[in-house]
């Protein structure tokens, strides 16, 4: 909680639930599992629903120094704000390369 509030966000209130607390799952379009054990919990996926993996260490799990531990949580964050940000320029189609080369 602590680690999130220094990046700005309040996550106090929130809990983790089971993939089978997720209402309406079924309806879903777009499922991202972090591990390969998340992903074999998830039910069998609707036809047109998008599964992507993104392997990313459990920073949770990390073993050392404060700082080393630290060091992991910020790995974790770090690649889950970049991969969540590609996903969401290729939704978008917001393509920045693209949008500088088509305004040349």
């Amino acid at each position: 909680v602590r680690f999130f509030a220094e990046k700005g966000m309040d996550i106090s209130g929130r809990v983790s639930r089971a993939v089978s607390d997720v209402p309406q799952l079924e309806q879903t379009e777009v499922i991202i599992a972090l591990s390969a054990a998340a992903e074999r919990v998830f039910p069998r996926k609707p036809a047109k629903t998008l599964c992507l993996r993104w392997s990313v260490p459990d920073p949770s799990r990390a073993r050392g120094t404060t700082g080393e531990i630290r060091a992991q949580y910020d790995l974790a964050y770090r690649t889950l704000s970049s991969h969540i940000r590609d996903l969401v320029q290729a939704i978008h189609g917001n393509d920045p390369i693209l949008t500088n080369e088509e305004t040349s």
